[in-house]
C-alpha cells in the first residue's frame, strides 16, 4: 500500500494555538511569588504537572539531527510530560492533539511548533509527540514526567502501519 504523504505545518507557538497541546513554560507577566531585588524571581505554579497521582522524574534526553520526517507518535495517558531545553538550540516539535482513550489520532491535526531553545513546553497528558528534530546536530533536553512512565505509560501509533500516512514537516 502506497503511504499518502501529509506535509505539517510549522508555526511558532503562542499561548493561544498551544493551548490543545499544553503550556509555553517562559517568564510570567505576572508579578513574581518571590522577589529578592538584584537576585532573583520566582514564579510559583509556572505549570502543574497532571501525574495521576504519581511521583515526578526527571529525565535527560538527547536528540539527534534527522529527515523531518516520521510516521509514529505517542502519547502519554497517566502523565504530563515537560520538556526542558538546556542549550538555547532551536527544534522543531510534531504534535497531534489528545483523543479519546482507545481513540485514533487524526493525521489531519498534526502540527509542529518552532521552538527557539528559549521557552519550555509541558504537554497535557494524552497529547501524541514524537522526538523533538534539532536544527542543530543535536540537542539535549530535561524531562520531567510520572515516575514509571516510560516502562508503564507509553502508547505508540503507527501512522504508516494503521492509517497508511507519513508525515513530512513544511519548512
Amino acid at each position: 500500500m502506497a503511504l499518502r504523504r501529509i506535509k505539517v505545518p510549522v508555526l511558532k507557538p503562542t499561548e493561544e494555538n498551544f493551548k490543545p497541546f499544553g503550556t509555553l513554560l517562559k517568564p510570567p507577566s505576572s508579578t513574581p511569588s518571590v522577589n529578592i531585588p538584584g537576585v532573583l524571581n520566582y514564579w510559583d505554579e509556572a505549570a502543574n504537572l497532571n501525574h495521576s497521582g504519581g511521583q515526578a522524574e526527571l529525565g535527560y534526553l538527547t536528540t539527534y539531527f534527522r529527515p523531518f520526517e516520521f510516521c509514529q507518535m505517542e502519547r502519554h495517558i497517566r502523565s504530563d510530560e515537560a520538556f526542558i531545553p538546556l542549550e538555547n538550540k532551536a527544534c522543531i516539535f510534531a504534535l497531534a492533539p489528545a483523543c479519546e482513550s482507545g481513540g485514533l489520532p487524526d493525521p489531519e491535526k498534526v502540527v509542529a511548533f518552532i521552538l527557539d531553545g528559549s521557552v519550555a513546553v509541558n504537554l497535557n497528558a494524552g497529547v501524541w509527540h514524537w522526538a523533538p528534530f534539532p536544527l542543530a546536530d543535536s540537542i539535549n533536553l530535561v524531562l520531567a514526567l510520572r515516575r514509571g512512565t516510560p516502562p508503564e505509560d507509553i502508547d505508540m501509533f503507527s501512522f504508516a502501519e494503521k492509517l497508511g500516512v507519513e508525515f513530512e514537516i513544511d519548512l
